[in-house]
């Protein structure tokens, strides 16, 4: 047999090169949130959140403090913001698509906090670690007639939610003692579409118009939005009215 045929069957039967598999990111959310956020956005850059226009005066003044500070701005902190952000806003939205009645309330607070200690990578389990990030306060969830700072608590009776019932979740996220927080209103009964509509738009247009922030307004500020959203709820209370007179805020 000539060498050269013996070279030929050698280099066939070298074995090739296995390639390495990378680890791929995961590109989405899992439901319930699971995913670190950090996974999700590699580079350190969490996107904005709903930006509000406000009238041309108040954006010229807001301006006007953007400069003013703009030596002194932290970007690492802007960042831890926009983390918190966006922990809440992944979390709210898996509630909004996944809460239905005939659940517990406690079920229902367990699957908030989860899901942020999940996303921020901070279980709380080590003695300090909550304080690095975690939930920004108790869960509230508040049915009906009460309107807020209610924590459905183990032991307790359970509350289960019903397709009647209007909840209000409100839920705030930390991140170094910083805290994102917002609240919102579910509703299972289509009865209260244009009512919950109506708020949303008041609460909106009032961050619009109300003048730049002055110490010792905050009373002021309230009482405003407060009037605003009364009126929203009786304009949608004429339009589908309770027998016994009552608003469901």
């Amino acid at each position: 047999m000539s060498t050269e045929v013996v070279d030929a069957r050698k280099k066939r039967k070298k074995p090739k090169k296995k390639k390495k598999r990378t680890a791929s990111l995961p590109a989405q959310q899992s439901s319930p949130p699971r995913v670190l956020l950090s996974d999700l956005f590699p580079s350190g850059d969490y996107p904005e959140g709903e930006v509000q226009s406000y009238t041309k005066a108040r954006t010229a003044a807001a301006e006007a403090r953007y400069d003013a500070r703009r030596h002194s701005e932290d970007d690492v902190f802007l960042q831890n913001y926009r983390k918190a952000a966006e922990v809440h806003r992944q979390a709210r939205r898996w509630v909004q698509e996944s809460v239905k009645p005939g659940q517990t309330l406690l079920d229902i607070a367990e699957g908030i906090e989860d899901s942020v200690r999940a996303l921020l990578g901070h279980a709380g389990l080590e003695p300090g670690d909550s304080l690095k990030a975690g939930m920004g306060f108790p869960t509230g969830l508040c049915l009906n007639h009460r309107v807020a700072h209610y924590t459905p608590n183990p032991g307790q009776k359970d509350v289960v939610l019903q397709q009647q019932d209007v909840m209000k979740v409100d839920f705030g996220v930390h991140i170094n003692g910083w805290i994102i927080d917002s609240a919102f209103t579910m509703a299972f009964d289509h009865t209260y579409d244009n009512l919950l509509a109506a708020v949303k738009d008041a609460t909106n247009t009032g961050v619009k118009v109300i003048p730049t922030w002055h110490r010792g307004r905050g009373q002021w500020l309230t009482t405003l939005i407060d009037r605003w959203d009364r009126r929203a709820c009786e304009r949608c209370e004429r339009c589908h009215p309770r027998s016994d007179g009552e608003l469901r805020g």
